[in-house]
């Protein structure tokens, strides 16, 4: 991990697996690079899609996204064990950009106290990619 991305060093070549005995092939050395977190995403398109999360106890600390919303965006709300939207909690945006560790503001003003409470998240998203999400 160097930075913001995950580099990934790799060989290949026109040998044959399992065949011994070949000579002079080539072989060359490549570089594949990934977002940090990179690896999959969820992707919404035209269509508002949803996602809730199952229950977590919330460690406490500021939503960060892993996502790419520089089409569209992903609204997050932090819910309570019930999927009831919680008070200054219920409309958290993230919009036109492309980032790795996105804050999402809510108007609440007391964020720790949501630590050690059961809670869920939802996220309603349209043209966006969210590759991961923390509370840090």
């Amino acid at each position: 991990v160097v930075e913001d991305r995950i580099l990934i060093y790799y060989a290949g070549s026109a040998a044959k697996h399992g065949k011994g005995g070949e000579t002079n092939v080539g072989m060359d050395v490549g570089l594949a690079t990934l977002r940090r977190d990179g690896w999959v995403s969820l992707d919404a398109g035209n269509a508002v899609g949803t996602l809730t999360t199952k229950t977590f106890v919330h460690p406490g600390g500021t939503l960060h996204l892993n996502a790419d919303t520089s089409q569209g965006a992903v609204i997050a709300q932090i819910q309570d064990a019930a999927g009831q939207a919680l008070p200054g909690y219920d409309r958290g945006e993230l919009q036109a950009t492309d980032a790795i560790s996105a804050r999402v503001e809510f108007s609440a003003a007391e964020r720790e106290g949501l630590a050690g409470r059961p809670v869920k998240l939802q996220f309603m998203m349209k043209n966006a990619k969210l590759f991961s999400f923390w509370f840090e």
